[in-house]
């Protein structure tokens, strides 16, 4: 019979609300609060906040309000405590409550609360605001690191996020994924010479790998654990304590290898106990020897289907249901007794499970590869004679991370020495996969320089790649580009949560309308790796607002320097698009995700973060590329703009082209902007201003990608990239232009027709002045470039030019010469941009100059991470689906087909017929004059 522990129950970890309400009183320790009958009104027993923060902070309130404060004596008790309550929410946005920025709820709050009033004045008394920023009716609730999930001042999981997060896990799984692992494996147990048969799946947080896993356990049998002290799915906390997870110092390794062998016998011979009971109970037919291949796969299937929902039943957010509890309680019981019998079998030997260079004594591993030889014959009487097609056993270990950590100077880990245990049962078609987001994930495949795997180096044994595909945009919903689709539709906080990683769609389908409401501050809490409100931002946190939302790249070429970039896959949702064997190559990537891009724009406004000078800073330390021609430093004076644009829009994303322009140049340069007449013109459009011209036009982009198919700039595929507020860095080499900003022209309508550009051209050039070189314009041909295809209407575009390195600032609008009559095939507005400072730039602030300048001065073939094909392993594989999966998770970036068909309805194969190269311009240089 199936033996089934008891149920641990549900259990609550509660913030207890502290009951202590004290008045203010003169002292030199912190002032207390008053009493008040609400209970709300009190402070948060555990501060989040460190003191070094409180100090910070009380400087910038006090540096606020003193000067205001002292000079008007005539400042009654309430203006004086809006003053004050509101300069605290200001500086605190991601702990306080931000709804209080309104005077009116300050007001509403003052009424609840009439002694706040009189605290807020005591503390500014006291230059002390530790008290204020503890009350609990001030504090936004925090969200927990591992599941996102609220928690209250007694570290109770708040009921509703609770349930969102569970219900999430249950929606229907959608994508293609878990099939392409299953053909993954298949691909792998085809491989000879193998050290031993495991992989590590790799990919940063709520990207659905624990899902996937899962959701193969449906069809393949798997025995999961999760190794996690503290996340949602649960920890099976049981395991963890037992193979010694939780000890500061591992015991010997002699003595870590013998419970290794005996955690791998008991969970084989238990699995066989379990699923011969479920085959008996459920009625699932008994194998003969001479059952057909289709009666084994489908009894297969079902042992796995049933032994899928009986270790899946009852499970709650905080603990799994009494089967799974069971099984590991039996899993435990059973190695404890093998540990027991190994020891009584080698009484008076230290060293029982020596054997020739691989550690595990003889009577171990032959008991482990017997319990797997009996589990297997259970499963398919005639594994032995089917040449390893198809995997029988999954051996999964979910958030395994901390199976590789090394104590002290030990030069070994649990995962060394469960290698080599599963090195044992190599030869069996039994798979292992180590789930895992940690920084060391690179020892999930033994390096061939790693002295601990000497039979790596003395015989060539494969390792076999991780896999990183985890799918995109799975959950995405999907747009038709006839028009019937507006820009309002797709800035919408549903609409981008259901871009990118299924973890933020599933969690706001399956949430109520508090849940929805927080979706980005939940993002942000994400992206920022962190359960508690945070308050300065670390190298690592603001590197993760950058990376988000500009196409950063790192150059790093080996393991050692990439320490900052590991640390963004592990902890700041960076993807990890693909990596060889021992993460000897690995390209990481911030995929176009709208949410997390509009999560990094409020945390850097919030802060007031200084991108720039982060930027600078991690140049260096973080080995990022910083581009050939200045595109880089660019892209972040145009986001800037467009932050600084979006600030002065009520409650909406969209910007119009001339806010965007108002906000990326100075006032009388956007003036005379915005009078200039075109400097190419078709007929009767001379002199039509580009405020005009643009009086309608929108933009929608909250961060930049990187296209590498110059064919996805045309009008296509720019209203795809409105739809998820992408702008564009173009690849190296493309013609004409660096930089794509599309707009919706004529309204809201998302389709090409309607689409139209600023294109901008980056050069980091002396040679490039404050006189205008016309030629750079004349190269920015929307037809020649092909953003306007052969026969379609050419809209009004606009030009930039940033010569950047230019010694004499300056802002010029082209003006087209009234001497020429002959009108031009398209219309467009040039700007020339001289110069990288704040007199050409308003969003360069004057002391940023300096940093500017150096980010200018900084002004790597790397293997076709669409292939499947590694130089380091010898696997050889022709599974399609991985780069297929690959370009699924970088949606917008190419032309083919699948970086578009997750959230594209339709056909994208539509030809674009571009204009020959050797079209010329009509009008030459000497045809244009300069304004401004």
């Amino acid at each position: 019979m199936i033996e089934l522990g008891p149920g641990d129950g549900c259990y609550t970890e509660g913030l207890g609300r502290d009951e202590h309400n004290l008045n203010l009183t003169k002292s030199t320790s912190p002032p207390k609060l008053s009493v008040e009958a609400n209970t709300m009104y009190h402070e948060v027993p555990e501060d989040d906040i460190p003191e070094a923060d409180h100090a910070r902070l009380d400087k910038l309130v006090m540096a606020d309000c003193r000067d205001v404060i002292t000079t008007r004596s005539l400042f009654g008790e309430l203006k004086k405590s809006t003053l004050i309550l509101q300069s605290i929410i200001r500086h605190s946005p991601d702990i306080l409550d931000s709804r209080y920025n309104d005077v009116l709820k300050v007001l509403d709050l003052f009424e609840g609360y009439p002694s706040l009033m009189n605290d807020l004045c005591s503390a500014f008394e006291k230059e002390d605001f530790r008290p204020i920023r503890k009350l609990n009716i001030l504090r936004t609730k925090v969200q927990n690191c591992d599941s996102g999930l609220p928690r209250d001042s007694d570290h109770q999981v708040l009921e509703e996020p609770m349930r969102a997060t569970v219900q999430s896990w249950k929606i229907n799984y959608q994508g293609s994924t878990t099939a392409v692992l299953m053909n993954t494996i298949r691909d792998y147990l085809r491989a000879q010479n193998h050290y031993a048969r495991y992989f590590a799946f790799v990919q940063s947080s709520g990207t659905g790998k624990s899902r996937i896993v899962d959701e193969l356990a449906k069809t393949l049998i798997s025995t999961p654990v999760n190794l996690a002290a503290k996340t949602f799915p649960p920890g099976d906390r049981q395991v963890r304590v037992w193979l010694g997870l939780d000890s500061y110092e591992q015991s010997d390794r002699d003595a870590s290898s013998l419970r290794l062998h005996a955690y791998l016998y008991a969970v084989l011979t238990t699995t066989l106990v379990n699923l011969k009971e479920i085959a008996r109970s459920e009625n699932i037919s008994t194998l003969t020897d001479d059952a057909l291949d289709d009666i084994v796969k489908r009894r297969s299937h079902e042992l796995a289907t049933s032994f899928h929902d009986h270790m899946a039943k009852d499970m709650t957010f905080e603990s799994h249901g009494p089967f799974r509890d069971g099984f590991y309680k039996s899993v435990l019981g059973l190695a404890n007794k093998f540990v027991s019998k190994a020891k009584r079998n080698h009484a008076g030997s230290s060293n029982f499970v020596l054997e020739d260079t691989e550690r595990g004594s003889s009577s171990c591993s032959v008991d482990v590869r017997s319990a797997a030889k009996d589990l297997l014959e259970f499963i398919d009487p005639h594994y032995e004679d089917q040449s390893y097609k198809n995997p029988l056993l999954l051996l999964s270990f979910d958030e395994s991370h901390d199976f590789t950590s090394v104590s002290g100077n030990q030069h070994w880990s649990l995962f060394s020495e469960f290698q080599r245990v599963l090195w044992r049962i190599r030869d069996f078609p039994i798979f292992s996969v180590f789930l895992s987001t940690g920084g060391t994930f690179h020892l999930f495949s033994p390096h061939t320089d790693d002295s601990s795997s000497n039979r790596l180096q003395t015989v060539k044994l494969n390792i076999f790649p991780p896999v990183t595909e985890t799918g995109f945009d799975e959950l995405a919903l999907k747009v038709r580009g006839d028009g019937s689709w507006s820009l309002e539709q797709v800035v919408t906080d549903e609409f981008i949560a259901h871009l990118g990683r299924p973890l933020f769609a599933s969690r706001y389908d399956a949430g109520d309308t508090s849940v929805r409401n927080s979706i980005v501050g939940f993002a942000a809490q994400k992206l920022m790796g962190t359960s508690r409100g945070f308050g300065v931002l670390s190298p690592a946190q603001e590197l993760a607002c950058l990376a988000v939302r500009l196409p950063l790249e790192f150059r790093a070429t080996s393991w050692s320097t990439r320490s900052m970039e590991r640390e963004q896959v592990e902890r700041h949702m960076r993807i990890c698009l693909a990596a060889t064997a021992g993460f000897e190559e690995m390209v990481t990537v911030a995929a176009s995700e709208p949410l997390l891009a509009e999560a990094a724009f409020i945390t850097m406004r919030n802060k007031k973060m200084p991108a720039a000078t982060a930027l600078q800073n991690h140049l260096v330390s973080s080995n990022l590329s910083v581009g050939e021609r200045g595109e880089l430093i660019a892209t972040l004076i145009l986001l800037l703009a467009r932050d600084a644009a979006v600030s002065h829009v009520q409650d909406s994303r969209i910007v119009s082209v001339l806010g965007f322009l108002a906000a990326l140049f100075h006032p009388d340069d956007y003036e005379t902007i915005c009078e200039a007449h075109p400097a190419r013109s078709t007929h009767g459009e001379a002199n039509k201003s580009l405020k005009d011209s643009f009086a309608n036009a929108k933009m929608w982009f909250n961060h930049f990608i990187k296209v590498n198919d110059f064919e996805v700039v045309n009008q296509e595929y720019l209203w795809r990239l409105i739809v998820r507020g992408a702008a564009v860095v173009c690849a190296n080499n493309m013609r004409g232009f660096d930089i794509i900003l599309p707009i919706l022209y004529w309204d809201s309508k998302l389709c090409a027709w309607n689409v139209t550009a600023i294109l901008i051209q980056v050069k980091n050039d002396k040679s490039y002045t404050a006189n205008v070189t016309h030629s750079l314009f004349t190269a920015m041909n929307p037809r020649r470039t092909g953003v306007f295809a052969q026969g379609a209407k050419v809209l009004h575009i606009i030009r930039i030019v940033f010569a950047l390195a230019a010694k004499d600032p300056g802002v010029t609008a082209v003006q087209k010469s009234q001497r020429v009559a002959k009108p031009d095939t398209y219309t467009a507005y040039d700007i020339w941009c001289a110069g990288c400072t704040h007199t050409t730039f308003p969003v360069i602030h004057r002391n940023e100059d300096g940093v500017y300048q150096s980010l200018l001065e900084h002004s790597q073939a790397i293997f076709d991470v669409y292939e499947v094909k590694d130089r380091h392993a010898e696997v050889s594989t022709n599974n399609i689906e991985r780069p297929q999966i690959r370009r699924n998770m970088c949606p917008a970036s190419e032309k083919n087909s699948s970086h578009w068909e997750k959230f594209i309805e339709g056909s994208l194969d539509t030809p674009v017929d571009v204009v020959d190269e050797a079209e010329v311009e009509d009008v030459t240089d000497s045809d244009v004059e300069m304004s401004g």
